[in-house]
């Protein structure tokens, strides 16, 4: 009897070795997949959110350069509207000025008055000439024709000669004029897309930001998870051990 539980005790000891030598090797196994199945996780879920932030910028930064680009050809053909719009030859346009104004240019340059004035005032003077009682009674002789000719002759150049400056000054201060609106407008164009870049720039900042915020909650979930798998393999190794015991 003695015998035969000493073999029967032989052998429960022989299987129960097997089983404990069996468990160890399935805990092996078990923890190095459990390893490279963490490990897989996480280089598959920073390659995640490296591409996604990776598509976020790069999809930030198209939109930035195509609103940028739209902005400046938007700029430019209204400039070139302006370019084109303003005439080739601003002489034949007439500049619409203030009285003071008027009153000023013929203060300082009585000979730059309009045709009609010179006109007016060169036919009073030789209506007057003509009709002026106070000429000692004389009348107009043949000998006074070719200086009177002479007169109005030079009057006539003069007007003619005040006529053809006058549209070179108003093309002066047109063609300013023109340039200044060019420059306002280049300004104005030029603060419109320095803020719409500024604005372009703000939104990508706050897309990075919600990028990271998001690569922050996915690694948080990610290392939760780890904890979850390292917590369930010591789970294991525990009901192994009491088994085994």
């Amino acid at each position: 009897m003695r015998s035969e539980i000493h073999t029967v005790q032989e052998e429960i000891n022989c299987r129960l070795g097997g089983i404990e030598q069996k468990n160890k090797h399935q805990i092996k196994v078990l923890e190095k997949l459990t390893q490279e199945r963490v490990s897989a996780e996480g280089m598959e879920c920073h390659y995640r959110i490296n591409q996604r932030a990776t598509l976020e910028r790069m999809e930030g930064e198209r939109k930035q350069i195509a609103a940028t680009n739209a902005v400046k050809s938007w700029c430019m053909s209204k400039i070139q509207d302006l370019e084109v719009r303003m005439p080739a030859e601003t002489q034949y346009y007439k500049l619409l000025r203030s009285p003071s104004v008027d009153q000023s240019l013929v203060d300082s340059d009585p000979e730059g008055l309009p045709l009609r004035s010179l006109i007016s005032e060169e036919s009073s003077s030789s209506l007057a000439t003509y009709v002026n009682p106070n000429n000692d009674g004389k009348s107009l002789e043949f000998g006074d024709a070719p200086h009177h000719a002479q007169t109005q002759q030079s009057n006539t150049m003069k007007t003619m000669e005040v006529f053809s400056q006058r549209p070179v000054e108003a093309t002066f201060i047109q063609e300013r004029a023109n340039l200044h609106a060019v420059e306002v407008t280049q300004c104005f164009f030029e603060t419109v897309s320095t803020q719409l870049e500024r604005w372009y720039e703000r939104k990508i900042q706050e897309a990075q930001k919600v990028a990271e915020q998001k690569a922050l909650q996915d690694r948080a979930s990610l290392l939760e998870r780890i904890n979850t798998l390292e917590e369930e393999l010591q789970r294991l190794r525990t009901n192994t051990n009491t088994n085994s015991s």
